[in-house]
């Protein structure tokens, strides 16, 4: 029996930067979720904040900025700072290069990078978040593959 909690939780995990990548293995050795059905719970979870941010990032900061002008500068720097230290790969093939960016199964190139860093470039929305999306899947495949692969190995 799949208990809320235990999905509830994969889905929560697979939500945070950093740990997002620890959510697949938790959700099938841990709370023993049918494959599916945790493969579905770890791409929404890591798709939707990331999604969030490739849409809200800009006008957020540009609304904290006209109430908040310290918050603007302060964003500003920062942002100037992080697009000049944006992974080359992503700035130089656009939307494939996000898409491999997202899909390279290690904590620092996850959605959440990927997503600051499409806003970041201004890519075009939609493009951004289907590469982030599709990113999301094959980093969760090969993360299904890597964990299949040890637990035979360890049989």
């Amino acid at each position: 029996m799949i208990s809320f909690l235990s999905a509830a939780t994969v889905f929560i995990i697979s939500t945070l930067p950093i740990v997002e990548r620890s959510a697949l293995p938790l959700a099938l050795h841990v709370y023993h979720l049918p494959l599916v059905l945790a493969l579905l719970l770890v791409v929404i979870g890591n798709v939707f904040p990331a999604i969030a941010i490739v849409y809200l990032l800009d006008p957020v900061m540009n609304w904290l900025g006209t109430y908040i002008p310290a918050v603007h500068r302060f964003a500003s720097v920062i942002l100037a700072g992080l697009r000049r230290k944006v992974h080359p790969f992503v700035s130089r093939f656009g939307t494939v290069g996000l898409l491999i960016f997202v899909a390279i199964p290690t904590p620092i190139t996850g959605a959440w990078t990927g997503s600051a860093a499409a806003a970041m470039l201004g890519m075009e929305k939609k493009r951004a978040a289907g590469a982030i999306a599709l990113g999301a899947l094959i980093a969760n495949l090969l993360i299904l593959a890597a964990d299949y692969g040890y637990v035979n190995l360890m049989r």
